[in-house]
């Protein structure tokens, strides 16, 4: 949210946004050395300050039974084989979820180009001004997430999770493939405002079913093995964009509704995740 905003305050206060070819904009390098202040000083803020359960405090909160050493340490294909149904029910949701993820984020300057621009030249202006406006875009997603987060999820029962987890990707593939027909720059903001409750949603409800699953047991694990069901979907619509964008013709905006209709596929699978009983 901050990145998407900091180069038009820095663009307010005299710098230009405004390079030579092959260039970067001054804006731009001050937005990014301030990101990386930004995220150093809260780093550094929560590695001292948010401290570690000891082990019997770790038992007692989830209310499960310390273990020995040698028990809290099992093998990785240990860990795979134990784990519980969710985890792998999970896997064709999040699969779909971040492939259209990967999509937005690669194809969404592009296609705003395209349809509010109509240029896919990317050394044009209207190109850079697709490229500016997507910031903006991106500003408005994560302020819809945060606002969906604090509204809705925040006050969500466990047993309410798949439920919000469908509706949120359904909105979310509905509004990617609006954006393959709006031609209006302020008429964009709908379709980011679906991706950003979509993106929130995949991002807290899918970890929270998993660590409800757990209850407590191997929980850093499992969450750390949770994290290849996002890499690798991301890996898969890297590779696989070779062969797809030449099939759309290398429009932008047909990789959206594709974005969008791998959303509501993942949303679909939400119906074969079956409920886990949370602790």
């Amino acid at each position: 949210m901050l990145a998407a905003i900091l180069p038009f305050a820095i663009t307010a206060v005299g710098f230009s946004n405004v390079a030579a070819k092959g260039e970067v904009p001054t804006t731009v390098k001050i937005a990014f050395y301030i990101g990386a202040l930004v995220i150093s000083v809260t780093t550094i803020y929560t590695v001292i300050n948010v401290k570690e359960y000891d082990p019997k405090e770790y038992a007692d909160y989830h209310q499960i039974q310390a273990e020995a050493d040698d028990d809290n340490h099992p093998s990785f294909f240990s860990l795979l084989k134990n784990a519980p149904r969710i985890f792998w029910e999970l896997f064709a949701v999040m699969m779909f979820s971040f492939i259209s993820v990967q999509f937005v984020w690669t194809y969404s300057t592009g296609a705003l180009a395209e349809n509010i621009w109509h240029t896919q030249d990317p050394s044009s202006a209207g190109f850079q001004a697709a490229g500016n406006w997507n910031g903006v875009l991106t500003f408005v997603q994560s302020l819809a997430g945060v606002i969906w987060g604090t509204l809705v999820l925040s006050r969500l029962k466990p047993d309410k999770r798949r439920r919000i987890l469908f509706i949120s990707l359904l909105l979310g593939g509905a509004g990617l493939i609006m954006m393959f027909f709006i031609t209006s720059k302020w008429l964009s903001i709908i379709p980011f405002i679906l991706f950003g409750i979509m993106y929130i949603t995949i991002g807290t409800e899918a970890y929270a079913m998993i660590t409800g699953a757990v209850k407590g047991k191997n929980e850093g694990a499992y969450l750390g093995l949770f994290n290849w069901q996002i890499c690798i979907p991301q890996i898969v619509a890297s590779v696989s964009s070779f062969a797809i964008f030449p099939l759309v013709h290398g429009s932008m905006s047909a990789m959206l509704v594709l974005a969008g209709g791998c959303a509501i596929v993942a949303g679909l699978m939400v119906g074969l995740v079956r409920p886990v009983k949370e602790v």
